[in-house]
Formats: structure tokens, sequence, C-alpha cells
């Protein structure tokens, strides 16, 4: 994502739960990224760790239509 935001020459690349793939209807994901974990490390501390160059990732989480959403947004990738 990272990489394909600067080929594209955007700022940032994002990942969707909670939406249908072809349609985009929201259906609601129960993925809570706060409270997941890769073994016994929280997601986002192993995401963050785990990457080269380290990025600035941030997560949003929301409620749309009374559907949870999540967006995670990964900035472009360095030249």
């Amino acid at each position: 994502m990272s990489n394909s935001a600067a080929m594209d020459g955007v700022e940032y690349g994002y990942v969707v739960w909670g939406l249908r793939d072809v349609t985009l209807d929201v259906v609601g994901t129960t993925f809570k990224p706060k409270e997941a974990k890769k073994g016994n490390e929280p997601l986002i501390n192993w995401l963050v760790r785990s990457t080269q160059p380290h990025l600035d990732i941030e997560f949003f989480e929301t409620m749309f239509e009374g559907k949870g959403v999540v967006v995670l947004r990964i900035p472009k990738a360095p030249h």
C-alpha cells in the first residue's frame, strides 16, 4: 500500500474493514485494531516495528449506519 501510494503520487493508501469488496455496501466488522494482537504483542506495535522503513500508520474506528467500520491509513513510501 505504501509503495502503491508513492507510485500513484498520493499521500496515503487505505485498507478498509466493514465494506463489501465489489459493491462497497456497509456490512460492518468486529475487528478492533486497538485490541488485536500478533502473538502476545499489540497488533499496532507489531506493525510499526515490522515495517522498514518505519511508517506512521493510523487506524480509525467509526460506526456508519449502525455498523463498525475500520480504516487503516498508510503513508506513501519515502523516496
